[in-house]
């Protein structure tokens, strides 16, 4: 069974997580998130999310 999609604001940090879709349409943000290699499929480890939604990962 997948787990349920969710919006990484509402993941908890440290969690290792999965692309599954990029909803922004801005060219700048798709480019920039391309280039550190951020699309989907792509599995990730959140390092933190602060209370207003953003989130980090380890570079």
């Amino acid at each position: 069974m997948s787990k349920p999609i969710q919006p990484l604001s509402d993941v908890p940090g440290s969690s290792q997580i999965r692309v599954c879709r990029v909803l922004t349409q801005d060219k700048g943000t798709l480019d920039y998130l391309d280039s550190v290699g951020i699309r989907p499929t792509t599995r990730l480890r959140l390092e933190n999310t602060t209370p207003i939604g953003m989130v980090s990962v380890p570079s």
